[in-house]
């Protein structure tokens, strides 16, 4: 029935009562589509198709419909096809969500709606009932896994397979929505930068001469380094020496911004989130 009633086309049928009766019975308008050979299954199925699918008339109840006016016959068609492609979107996606395959994971294969869904999912998997899309994301784990009450690591162990995260995500990188990765404006600004022009224009005294202890060798951002000298008149003198970034960012410019949103560089056991490209911390 849910099959014939998605079938039925009545524009042949609305053009013979469209201007000449506002309200039809569905016994008429079955009449006419079906020639008289009018079963039960055939009725109910076009009462399903007024009430949800038809552009040309609208349910007024079991036994009323309204003849759509000619002016408004486009924009239903347009409505109903949008809800349609929603409809197909979704089924797609439920389909994706919940085949194990290898493919590597496009986001450009998915549709905007299907990526809006699965950012709910992935919202999901960080906070559980407490995302405000909770449960929306809920009835599309449940439709995929067949499971009647997905939990967040259940979730998560599914985004892992579908390749959309890795399996060592860093998940409170993503709650707290830092971004790994500096925007490629700010890195093309910080190539743009003269550094030795800056540091030859800002009057400090050069001091490479003197043999410094960096506390991270082992990489190219060394943020805190120590010197160590005999003071002509006794003692020693130890030296802090910690890199100026600000006279190397021009005040309020992208890199400027970009940083002070950042707020500061976080090491981690497996990665580094840098405060500012890599270009800057290397030359430094």
């Amino acid at each position: 029935v849910r099959e014939l009633a998605r079938h039925i086309e009545l524009g042949e049928v609305w053009s013979l009562f469209e201007g000449e009766q506002d309200i039809v019975s569905p016994t008429e308008v079955a009449s006419f589509y079906w020639a008289d050979d009018v079963d039960s299954s055939r009725m109910v199925a076009l009462q399903m198709h007024l009430e949800q699918d038809s552009p040309y008339f609208e349910s007024c109840g079991p036994d009323a419909c309204r003849v759509v006016a000619s002016d408004e016959v486009a924009p239903r068609r347009r409505a109903l096809e949008q809800k349609r492609n929603a409809g197909q979107d979704w089924r797609e996606f439920i389909a994706w969500l919940g085949t194990d395959d290898d493919e590597p994971f496009a986001p450009e294969a998915l549709t905007r709606k299907q990526r809006n869904w699965l950012e709910q999912i992935k919202q999901f998997a960080l906070w559980g009932n407490e995302s405000t899309t909770a449960r929306r994301a809920r009835q599309a784990l449940s439709e995929a896994l067949s499971v009647k009450t997905p939990s967040p690591q259940r979730t998560f162990d599914l985004l892992v397979r579908k390749a959309v995260w890795a399996e060592d995500e860093n998940l409170d990188l993503l709650r707290e929505d830092i971004a790994l990765e500096l925007p490629e404006d700010v890195v093309t600004d910080a190539d743009a930068i003269d550094l030795p022009s800056v540091l030859r224009e800002s009057g400090r005294k050069p001091l490479r001469w003197r043999k410094a202890f960096a506390i991270r060798h082992d990489t190219d951002a060394c943020p805190l380094a120590f010197t160590v000298r005999r003071r002509f008149l006794g003692g020693y003198e130890l030296g802090v020496h910690i890199p100026d970034v600000a006279s190397l960012v021009p005040r309020d410019s992208r890199l400027d911004n970009t940083a002070s949103d950042r707020m500061g560089a976080l090491c981690l056991p497996d990665r580094e989130v840098r405060l500012l490209p890599a270009r800057i911390v290397s030359d430094l």
